[in-house]
């Protein structure tokens, strides 16, 4: 099992953030991997999500269970079922002297024991870049959404 661990500030009020991260059908619109998600609502703090995501060719697909916790600024994740042995975690925004803080603690098993060795690294290399990725484009389009406010 690995685990991930990567933050990002933000220059967004801590609602606005945890709205791009709540509005996850979007994510495809505005994050590189992503290249669908289906959301089914099961109530307005819990979702089920199917993903499929590109990393440099090989799609990779899960179900997973999204449960979103406002007043604590988390969303908490676990895979149903999917291309990975285990996926789960949490998403956190808080705010630390003024500023808004992203972080994300990710725990994966690519499932593949024989090979672990071999290419885990360049796995969680890969995976390490994609997380990235998606705190950078939260970061964009939560600012951006900030400044049009502003605009107005």
């Amino acid at each position: 099992m690995h685990n991930i661990k990567s933050s990002i500030f933000i220059k967004a009020p801590k609602e606005l953030v945890f709205s791009v991260i709540k509005d996850m059908h979007s994510y495809p619109t505005f994050m590189n991997y992503v290249k669908n998600i289906d959301v089914t609502k099961i109530s307005d703090d819990e979702f089920i999500s199917n993903w499929a995501i590109d990393i440099e060719g090989a799609d990779i697909e899960w179900e997973e269970r999204d449960v979103f916790n406002e007043k604590k600024g988390e969303m908490l994740f676990n895979m149903i079922k999917g291309d990975y042995g285990n996926y789960y975690g949490t998403w956190v925004i808080k705010s630390i002297n003024g500023k808004i803080e992203l972080s994300i603690d990710l725990y994966v098993d690519w499932h593949i024991s024989s090979f672990e060795k071999i290419i885990g690294p360049t796995l969680e290399c890969k995976t390490r870049k994609v997380i990235r990725g998606m705190l950078t484009a939260i970061k964009l389009r939560s600012q951006r959404i900030c400044e049009k406010r502003i605009e107005k």
